[in-house]
């Protein structure tokens, strides 16, 4: 006998003659299973069972049926192999973050001017000459000379809740930004708060129209 630890058959055979109350072991087969059982099966054997036990060669454990499913589905399925992308090809969907190159802006303005008057021309004659040029921000500079004012007939951002007369004198800046035509210029222009004594100044962002 062999010394493996392999599992071994045992075949049973009686050696009398089967009777009604006789347990039907006359031909029976068992199995010592160590851990590495083919058949998973652990016979109990009696006192006489084991005399007439025969102990033949090991099983081949290659050729025993699994004991797990031998048709269960795969945890990770194939997946289907992907074609390389060349080099000159386009991934598809993917969006073109490409954009279009503004051109450039350009500065143009009056110098400080002490009237409204002097303030209108001035602005017409940049709009006339920039006539083919797009106009994308206006910028309005104010200055306010030392004058005696009532405290509430200024704004409330500026004053609080102060009342009362006061010597006020100061400057402010206000900026545009958009797309401009020459009437919403002109009317801005007209809409200027009354800055005398003082002088304002207007510059125009203007850009190239595109063909």
């Amino acid at each position: 006998m062999k010394s493996s630890p392999e599992d071994f058959r045992v075949s049973l055979t009686s050696s009398a003659s089967p009777t009604p109350n006789a347990a039907p072991w006359n031909r029976a087969h068992a199995t010592f299973s160590n851990p590495r059982s083919a058949c998973g099966r652990t016979p109990r054997l009696t006192g006489d069972q084991l005399g007439d036990a025969v102990i033949s060669e090991p099983f081949d454990v290659s050729t025993a049926p699994s004991t797990s499913s031998q048709q269960s589905l795969s945890l990770n399925p194939a997946r289907p192999a992907t074609a390389p992308t060349t080099g000159g090809a386009s991934t598809a969907g993917t969006a073109n973050t490409s954009t279009t190159p503004q051109p450039p802006t350009e500065d143009v303005g009056t110098s400080f001017l002490p009237s409204r008057q002097q303030l209108r021309q001035e602005v017409a004659r940049l709009l006339e000459e920039n006539e083919d040029s797009r106009i994308v921000s206006v910028q309005i500079a104010l200055t306010f000379d030392a004058r005696t004012v009532e405290v509430s007939a200024l704004p409330s951002f500026l004053r609080g809740s102060l009342t009362g007369i006061a010597s006020f004198h100061g400057e402010s800046a206000l900026q545009f930004s958009g797309i401009f035509t020459k009437a919403q210029v002109e009317e801005m222009v007209e809409r200027l708060p009354d800055f005398s004594p003082g002088s304002c100044r207007v510059k125009l962002g203007v850009q190239a129209k595109g063909d």
